[in-house]
Formats: C-alpha cells, sequence, structure tokens
C-alpha cells in the first residue's frame, strides 16, 4: 500500500488541509498537539472508520460537519476513500449516506460497514468487519497512540498480547489448542470404531444374508402382490356376479309375481272361453237340430259317384291348359306387334331391309293371329257352365252326406268333409280361371288332385 494524499476539512486542529505523500519516507516534525497524530488518526478513519474511538474527538469543536479525503494505491490500481463526520444534538457519528470508495475513475457509494468491508478486502487485513471493531494491525503496526506504547514497553504481557493480537499470533495459537482438541476427539473415536470394527466381518456376512433375504422377500412381496392383485380381480368378479345374482333374483320375483298374475288372469280368461265355447256350442247343437228336422222332411238325393267329379275335374283341367296357351300366344303376338312397328322396315327375325308392304303385310297377320285368340273368349262360358255342374253335382254329395251323418249331427258333433272342401276349392279355382281369362288377366292356377 502507498499513500498518496490526505485532505483534511474540520478534523480536530486542521479547518482544511490537503497533504502530498511523496514516495519514500515521510517525517513528521513538530511540537506537541501541532497536529502529528491527526494525520495519523484521519488516515485510520479513512480507512476503517471511527471504530473503538468516539466521533466527538475527530470532530473539530463547534462544527457541525467534517470529512476526510484519502487517496492510496494497492497493486498499482488507485483508490480514493471518502468519509464524512456529522454532529447532531446527542452526538458525533459518521454520516449514513456520505461515503464512497473510488477506484480508478468509478465511484461506488457504500454505507460506513460496507465500505469498510470493501476496505479490509483491498487491504487484505484479517479482521472483524463490524463498523465498531480498532484495527489492530493498524494500530499496532503504523499508528500506536503514545500512552498505549508507554504500556507495551513497560508491561511484557501487555506487549506480547499486543504484539500476537497486531501479528494474528493469537489466532495462531488457538487454532493450535484447537487443533490439540479435535486431535484427541479423533484419537478417542478412533479408538471406539476400531472396537467397533472387530466385528466388522460378521457384520458383513449377516449383512450379506439379509441382502439375499431381502431379494427372497422382495420376489415373495411381488408374488404376493401379483396374489393379491388376482385376489382383487375375483373380489371385484364375484361382487359383480353377486350383483348379477341380486338383480336376477329380483327379477325372478317380478316374473313370479307377474306369472302368479297371469295365471290368475290366464285361468280367468280360460274360464271365460270355456263358457263361451259351451254356449257357442249349445247354439249350434240347437242350430242342427233345426236342420235335421228340416233335412228329416227332405227327399234323399240322388247317388253321386267320383268318376263323375272326377272326370268334370279334368275337363276344367283341359280348358285351362288351353286357355295359358292361348294367353302366351296373345302375349307373344303383341310383342312382334310392338318389336314391328319399332323396327319399321327390316324383318322381324333376320332384321334384313324389306319393302314396307312386306312390313305391314307382317303386322297384319299378327293382328290376325291375335283376333282369332281373342275370339276364342266362349271357352270362358265353357269354364263357368262346367263350374255349375260340378257345384250341382256337389251339392247332392253334401245332402247325401248330412243324410248319412244324421246321427253325428244329432250328437251336436259337426264334422267337416274333407273331400268335399276340397272339391269346393276346385270350383273356386274353376271360377277363378274363367275370371282371370275374361280381365284379360295373365294368371295360372295350378290344379292339386285331392279326392281319393
Amino acid at each position: 500500500m502507498i499513500l498518496e494524499s490526505i485532505e483534511l476539512k474540520n478534523i480536530r486542529s486542521y479547518d482544511e488541509q490537503k497533504i502530498e505523500f511523496p514516495r519514500g519516507i515521510t517525517l513528521f516534525e513538530g511540537d506537541i498537539g501541532s497536529g502529528k497524530s491527526t494525520i495519523l488518526m484521519a488516515i485510520e478513519f479513512a480507512f476503517f472508520g471511527t471504530g473503538s474511538q468516539k466521533g466527538d474527538s475527530m470532530l473539530s469543536k463547534k462544527v457541525k460537519n467534517g470529512s476526510v479525503k484519502l487517496r492510496f494505491e494497492v497493486d498499482g490500481e488507485k483508490y480514493e476513500v471518502y468519509r464524512e463526520l456529522k454532529r447532531t444534538t446527542k452526538a458525533v457519528n459518521q454520516h449514513p449516506t456520505h461515503c464512497y470508495l473510488k477506484i480508478g475513475e468509478v465511484e461506488n457509494p457504500f454505507s460506513p460497514g460496507e465500505l469498510k468491508q470493501e476496505i479490509l478486502k483491498i487491504l487484505k487485513f484479517n479482521e472483524p468487519a463490524s463498523p465498531n471493531a480498532q484495527s489492530k494491525i493498524y494500530r499496532y503496526a503504523v499508528f500506536t497512540p503514545q500512552e498505549e506504547m508507554k504500556q507495551i514497553l513497560y508491561d511484557s504481557d501487555k506487549r506480547q498480547e499486543t504484539i500476537r493480537r497486531a501479528f494474528g499470533v493469537e489466532d495462531y495459537k488457538n487454532a493450535r489448542q484447537n487443533a490439540k482438541k479435535v486431535s484427541k476427539t479423533i484419537e478417542n473415536k478412533s479408538i471406539r470404531y476400531q472396537e467397533r470394527g472387530k466385528d466388522v466381518p460378521d457384520l458383513e456376512i449377516k449383512l450379506k444374508e439379509l441382502e439375499d433375504s431381502m431379494e427372497k422377500n422382495k420376489d415373495i412381496e411381488k408374488e404376493n402382490r401379483d396374489k393379491r392383485t388376482n385376489k382383487e380381480s375375483e373380489k371385484v368378479k364375484i361382487k359383480k356376479e353377486i350383483e348379477e345374482i341380486g338383480n336376477k333374483s329380483q327379477q325372478k320375483e317380478r316374473f313370479e309375481k307377474d306369472k302368479q298374475t297371469k295365471e290368475e288372469l290366464l285361468e280367468n280368461l280360460e274360464i271365460e272361453d270355456l263358457q263361451k265355447e259351451i254356449e257357442d256350442k249349445k247354439k249350434k247343437i240347437e242350430e242342427r237340430k233345426v236342420e235335421i228336422v228340416e233335412i228329416g222332411g227332405k227327399k234323399r238325393p240322388t247317388e253321386i259317384n267320383k268318376e263323375a267329379i272326377e272326370k268334370k275335374i279334368d275337363e276344367i283341367k283341359k280348358i285351362e291348359s288351353n286357355r295359358s296357351t292361348l294367353l302366351h300366344n296373345k302375349s307373344a303376338y303383341s310383342q312382334g306387334i310392338s318389336k314391328l312397328k319399332k323396327l319399321g322396315t327390316k324383318c322381324l327375325f333376320c332384321h334384313q331391309n324389306i319393302t314396307k308392304e312386306h312390313s305391314e303385310k307382317l303386322v297384319e297377320e299378327q293382328n290376325n293371329a291375335l283376333a282369332k285368340i281373342n275370339a276364342s273368349s266362349p271357352c270362358y262360358q265353357e269354364s263357368l257352365q262346367v263350374a255349375q255342374e260340378i257345384s250341382s253335382l256337389l251339392d247332392e254329395r253334401e245332402q247325401r252326406d248330412w243324410d248319412l251323418n244324421y246321427e253325428k249331427y244329432k250328437d251336436g258333433q259337426a264334422i267337416k268333409n274333407r273331400k268335399l272342401d276340397n272339391a269346393a276349392a276346385m270350383i273356386k279355382a274353376a271360377r277363378d280361371v274363367g275370371v282371370a281369362y275374361g280381365e284379360n288377366q295373365p294368371k295360372t292356377v295350378t290344379y292339386t288332385r285331392i279326392i281319393k
């Protein structure tokens, strides 16, 4: 560290003074009270603040403000530090904001405590950074007041303590004592650890066994976890089945109730139906009795054999066959006429060009053939006549059957004659044939021989 200059303003006996420090050794010479110690105290104040001394001892009497500006150099870097004192009604203290440290050309404002921390870093002093702590290194290595110097010279214990503090020897002494304590503690712990370490091999074997056991337990735990998951799944499934059974049980109860209700309703309906059927049977019996009485007074019909009926049915089939052939031919001629009209002067069969007279002749031939088919409609009258004959024969057969089943009708048993029903179906079919042909509808009726 090299001091370059210091500026004092209202510091003890100095109103305003700037002192330049030349390179080399500087000697302060003067009478007692001339201000030699003030310069050293001002340097200490600029670096470290008031420390343990009072601000009133630094500030001139009857003034409110005083300041110190110190310029110095450390490791080739130039610095400027500024501090200010302020008098209040109670005491003289450092101004809380009028402090700065200028590094090169950059001015950095600091509080008094922060400024001391920055100075200790620059000077590399290992000392407390508290604003009220005194710098032992500066006080006993750079500037020692006369009274304190006398105590150091006359008192050997004080002198040794001061030297230790000034050069940090006290810290080494404390470090040595602490090192001994730590060493003793480590030695005691080492002995205890050695005693404990005797069982390390056995403990390692036990640890290995425990690790193997843990692995087995992990496998067992995993297996148990899987089993538990399966059990939970089964549990959920069983719960669902129980719920389904409960629902089905409820459905069963509802169905049983519905069954009972419907059985009762069915029973009532069956009774009503039976009663109604009995009434109907009674009415039919009465009707049959009346019919029997009427039949009894009628004349017995003539005998009709099945050969006559079958012969008439064969005649109807032939008429139906002829009718089908005529309908097919009629459709073919109609289509031929339509094609001839569309083809114009082309042949219907070979599609070669023909004359107009030839085409008209072909159309005329088709129309003549169609007229002949339409002229054959008397077969419809023939079909109706045959149907009437079969109906007359069936009526006679029915009268005969009534006479033969006289006793059955008397007991109230209504028996239908299947042959007569089939014959009636044949009559209806024959009538349908005539109607279909008469209306020009291409409808084919198939007869099934039922009468044996």
